[in-house]
């Protein structure tokens, strides 16, 4: 779920973002813009737990092997002039891609939102900043946490009444 809000500071619901236990550690996410003279960076620290941090870390390891795997197979393509070379490298790249999806996978809670990233920080101008959710649990929370601040409300945000601030506001309150 896409959830926008207007604000720079941002209150967490001391859950984690992916399965909805206790938080004990965090999930840094981070965006950059360029600008003509120096680069601006936001960083945010969103809560985790402990076993989520570790199939997210599992998950990312993996993509970056298969990365690397892939990057090699093309590099021995050119020094060694052979398609065999890419197609190992792409063979080996998806292998790598499918262990730690599968480790990833066998360290979750049934609970668990995802193994990826359970938020991804989509832009931000000025004040206002878009992140992508996968959690329905963590998203409304959060949403409670920071109803004030929300815009923009999409149609699959979890009000009673699917629509506004004040909705979400009253709907915090009780």
């Amino acid at each position: 779920m896409r959830v926008e809000l207007a604000e720079q500071r941002i209150s967490f619901p001391p859950q984690c973002t992916c399965c909805g236990e206790p938080a004990n550690a965090d999930h840094s996410i981070a965006s950059a813009k360029k600008g003509t003279q120096n680069s601006i960076a936001r960083e945010w620290h969103f809560p985790m737990c402990e076993q989520c941090h570790i199939h997210l870390g599992i998950y990312q390891n993996g993509s970056r092997m298969a990365g690397v795997s892939l990057g090699l197979g093309v590099l021995c393509a050119f020094v060694m002039i052979s398609w065999w070379a890419i197609v190992g490298g792409i063979l080996l790249a998806f292998a790598a891609a499918y262990w730690a999806q599968s480790k990833a996978e066998a360290s979750q809670r049934p609970t668990c939102a995802t193994t990826r990233a359970p938020v991804t920080f989509v832009i931000w101008q000025g004040t206002f900043q878009l992140f992508n959710i996968q959690s329905d649990v963590y998203a409304t929370a959060f949403l409670r946490e920071n109803a004030s601040k929300a815009v923009n409300l999409s149609s699959e945000a979890p009000t009673a009444s699917a629509g506004t601030n004040a909705d979400l506001t009253r709907q915090s309150v009780h």
